[in-house]
């Protein structure tokens, strides 16, 4: 099922839905598009409900004349989490999709999500995203991953410590 989203700023997000089941919910990175984890999305929505979506200003959603922070993308991931009352949630971030991650554990915390897949393309000279390059490799290493999920609370994230302990230059204890 293919739909939009208007978050709070009036920005118009197109997202697709595959599948029942767990959500697994596929966060593109800078440029990209929700088109390229339609390979991933597919194969696993005959095991679970498989949500792609275009960032503000890529692929179908609507540009914005402002809202490129990170922390403002996560304010978007948020909105599609909680207008499609996904909880249990496996998110799966490439490049700038997993700074996007990040900021919404910052931000959010970890409440409605139950693991993280964070892929980065490596650095080394040619080397391409294994879900564009070999997408049955990544749904094979997709599915195992997700299949070795813990149901055990001892599985959720935690989220991180909003207060960091800093002391000043020279203080004593």
């Amino acid at each position: 099922m293919d739909g939009f989203i208007h978050t709070d700023d009036h920005v118009s997000l197109r997202y697709t839905e595959r599948g029942a089941g767990r959500p697994v919910v596929f966060v593109h990175g800078w440029q990209g598009a929700a088109e390229q984890w339609r390979s991933a999305a597919q194969v696993l929505a005959g095991e679970c409900r498989t949500v792609t979506y275009d960032q503000r200003g890529h692929g179908r959603s609507h540009d914005a004349p402002c809202g490129w922070t990170v922390h403002r993308l996560a304010h978007d991931l948020a909105q599609l989490l909680e207008r499609l009352a996904l909880t249990d949630a496996v998110l799966v971030g490439h490049s700038m999709g997993c700074s996007v991650i990040w900021a919404y554990l910052e931000l959010f915390g970890a409440a409605r999500l139950e693991r993280l897949v964070l892929v980065f393309e490596p650095d080394e000279g040619g080397s391409h995203l294994l879900a564009l390059e070999n997408p049955a490799k990544f749904n094979q290493l997709l599915r195992e991953f997700l299949a070795d999920v813990p149901s055990s609370a001892d599985s959720r994230l935690s989220p991180p410590d909003p207060t960091p302990s800093i002391e000043p230059e020279g203080a004593t204890t």
